[in-house]
């Protein structure tokens, strides 16, 4: 009987990460640092932190490209609202 033989495996590229090229963009990728922050706001807060100060300088970045976009201002003020807030309750505790 004949060996049956399996494909070769498909090597897994690296996740690559392409720059956010408009204002939308820059919104998008913020909102998800956001959210990775507020998940582990409980658990991790330096991990917690990490992901708000990557979700700010994004929005920094962003504001750079696009300085009229008003939600790109509003959520990084949001943002360090947020960020500072978790700062003051880790030295309530």
């Amino acid at each position: 009987m004949p060996r049956l033989t399996l494909p070769p495996k498909k090597k897994k590229s690296a996740k690559t990460t392409i720059a956010p090229e408009t204002a939308g963009e820059y919104l998008a990728a913020g909102v998800d640092f956001e959210g990775a922050a507020e998940k582990w706001r409980a658990g991790d807060s330096e991990k917690s932190y990490r992901f708000f100060v990557r979700a700010i300088a994004n929005y920094d970045e962003g504001l750079r490209r696009f300085p009229q976009d008003f939600d790109l201002s509003y959520n990084k003020y949001a943002c360090q609202s947020h960020y500072h807030e978790a700062l003051d309750q880790k030295e309530h505790l």
